[in-house]
């Protein structure tokens, strides 16, 4: 069996983002970003790529959006929307805003 293909992988990798309505991958999130601030490694983790295909946090969470809104896209969309999709939508929304313009104190 091959070892560990990282010493330490990257922050999205040792907390992913999960399926799960709830806010717990917001403030997962919110929690790395505010300690790297602290640190001064806000760049270096949003720009932690992954080992195996090279994904940033930043790559995940687009590629879980899109996949939100194909799928609400698939199922008809508009008002019949779920309220669990309109929050999970939100969530990620709020992540790439974070990821992308750094997290507000």
């Amino acid at each position: 069996m091959a070892g560990p293909v990282a010493a330490h992988p990257p922050p999205h990798a040792r907390a992913p983002l999960t399926r799960d309505p709830s806010q717990a991958d917001k403030e997962v999130v919110e929690q790395i970003l505010t300690q790297a601030k602290k640190d001064g490694k806000t760049n270096e983790v949003v720009g932690a790529k992954d080992k195996l295909d090279g994904k940033t946090p930043v790559d995940l969470a687009r590629e879980r959006q899109a996949e939100l809104l194909a799928a609400a896209a698939a199922s008809g969309g508009g008002e019949g929307e779920e309220k669990g999709e309109l929050e999970e939508k939100r969530k990620y929304d709020l992540i790439l805003q974070m990821l992308e313009k750094g997290v507000q104190q």
